[in-house]
């Protein structure tokens, strides 16, 4: 195990206190199926993922659970709000014509329903709709222009040309609808990177100006915070920022906070929000929702020449996503590498031969590692030993340590640990490069699992994120926890026995 005291964070006063967990009723009626479906699908086009969050208690035989496994796919938009004039916001957020300025879709997850299983795609806003054409103009080739162009119906035949899925139904919603949701929800808190986030638009009445570190905002602020790119790089640093931010909302709507605010969603919205998803689909959905197994994915692409489009790249989308198309794919690709590989062989076998072999030596590729006295296995990043794991520790409950105790028990060996100050940023596994191995990990700690791109995690590295919800998430690990967990990461006594909410004279 190897540690990495990153800079020293503020001493915690006292521990996060869990959250109470909250009732589950067993009967909803059809109205509340109703706030159920416009809420979650709310969270899940504000940040990248998508399903109701409210736990419903199950019943019926395993056959029952079987036939009434809910399996659909749907397309979650978050657009820009329409304008008719300067400042001058719609009062009919649908319509398309006589407006100041085009409506974009910047946000768009692609959200997969398999029982538990919801897994949601992110698709970035350059992504090219089928072939580049360099004789039609650019922006109309992307995805994001898809909705104003067609309208949701145009939206979705785009999307599943770029993934080769089907969509069976959609939501498109503006950001109105997020901010009342997050006010709702008692806010968004957030670490504003070190350069702060500033955005000014005079057209649109936007002037948002976040200075650095951990800021709690609310709804309306929440709502530019996530859609912003300035300040978080570009794209891939938004849609990663947005998957870490609906981790946080998700823990609020299965608090009791967040199970009393999805009534009051109801009224009001209707204008806000466009969808042709049945209600139905999600009843079927609830009696899983306590054990939801989310992950997250970004869609893999290649630059285009010549242009700032992107094109899908299919055969890496195939390791995170899957359906036909994606499979064809991937058998074509190993088809063709198995080929290469045996023409490679008979070409080897063809050629001249080397000064060993002419003297009745055997060819090199004959003789084992043994025989040639050296080890020739690389290191193996699907393999728990070999996959290379950094837990950032931000639980203020000083967890990690025992986490990685834990881990090593079950064979996972090469283990970083990094002390960061308590932060409300819910825990989950994060990856860049491996979302087969971080998956697994994910799993295995009951975590969401969060794939992108701007997460600062080197190649086939897997991050585990403790943020101060886990002494409730990851509740064993409390008793786990030792008094030189702290002193081996720089922390003194007293320090120590703050993190681990000990009184002084007290023995853990």
């Amino acid at each position: 195990m190897k540690w990495n005291r990153q800079q020293k964070p503020s001493t915690p006063t006292r521990a996060p206190v869990p959250a109470d967990a909250p009732r589950t009723p067993t009967e909803r009626r059809r109205s509340w199926l109703r706030s159920l479906q416009i809420s979650g699908l709310t969270l899940g086009a504000l940040c990248g993922g998508g399903a109701a969050l409210l736990t419903l208690s199950g019943s019926g035989s395993a056959t029952d659970e079987a036939q009434q496994r809910p399996e659909f796919t749907f397309l979650l938009a978050g657009r820009d709000v329409a304008y008719c004039g300067y400042h001058l916001r719609c009062e009919d957020q649908t319509q398309r014509e006589g407006l100041y300025q085009e409506i974009n879709t910047d946000t768009l997850m692609l959200v997969r329903v398999s029982g538990p299983k919801v897994d949601v795609l992110n698709i970035p806003r350059d992504t090219n709709v089928g072939d580049y054409d360099p004789e039609q103009p650019a922006a109309s080739q992307k995805i994001n222009s898809q909705y104003w162009q067609g309208g949701p119906q145009a939206l979705v035949r785009g999307v599943e040309r770029i993934t080769g899925s089907a969509v069976n139904a959609y939501v498109v919603l503006n950001e109105d609808y997020v901010a009342e949701l997050i006010d709702a929800l008692g806010g968004l808190t957030v670490t504003v990177p070190p350069e702060g986030i500033q955005w000014v638009d005079n057209a649109a009445g936007i002037n948002l100006d976040l200075p650095p570190g951990e800021q709690h905002l609310d709804g309306r602020t929440a709502a530019l915070y996530l859609r912003v790119r300035k300040g978080v790089g570009d794209d891939w640093g938004r849609i990663d920022h947005q998957k870490q931010a609906l981790t946080q909302l998700l823990s609020k709507v299965r608090s009791p906070q967040g199970l009393r605010a999805v009534p009051t969603l109801l009224g009001g919205f209707g204008q806000n929000i466009e969808t042709n998803l049945d209600p139905d689909r999600l009843a079927a959905l609830l009696p899983y929702l306590s054990q939801l197994d989310l992950a997250f994915s970004t869609l893999p692409t290649q630059d285009i020449e010549g242009s700032f489009n992107l094109a899908a790249d299919h055969l890496a989308l195939s390791e995170v996503w899957s359906n036909p198309m994606l499979d064809g794919v991937r058998r074509e690709a190993e088809r063709q590498q198995t080929e290469e590989a045996r023409e490679q062989a008979l070409a080897e076998a063809d050629g001249p031969a080397t000064g060993w072999e002419s003297e009745g030596y055997p060819a090199t590729d004959d003789l084992n590692s043994d025989e040639l006295g050296e080890d020739t296995t690389a290191a193996d990043p699907t393999r728990p030993a070999e996959l290379p794991i950094v837990i950032r520790d931000g639980s203020g409950a000083l967890l990690g340590p025992a986490l990685a105790r834990s881990l090593e028990r079950v064979g996972y060996q090469n283990i970083r640990l990094e002390l960061h100050a308590p932060s409300p940023m819910s825990s989950q596994v994060l990856t860049q490069t491996a979302p087969a191995p971080a998956g697994a990990l994910a799993q295995l700690l009951g975590l969401p699992r969060l794939q992108g791109q701007r997460f600062g995690l080197k190649g086939g590295e897997v991050a585990i994120w403790l943020g101060t919800d886990a002494p409730e998430e990851l509740a064993a690990l409390v008793p786990l926890r030792r008094m030189n967990d702290g002193r081996v990461l720089g922390l003194n006594e007293l320090e120590t026995r703050l993190y681990l909410q000990l009184d002084e004279g007290v023995t853990p």
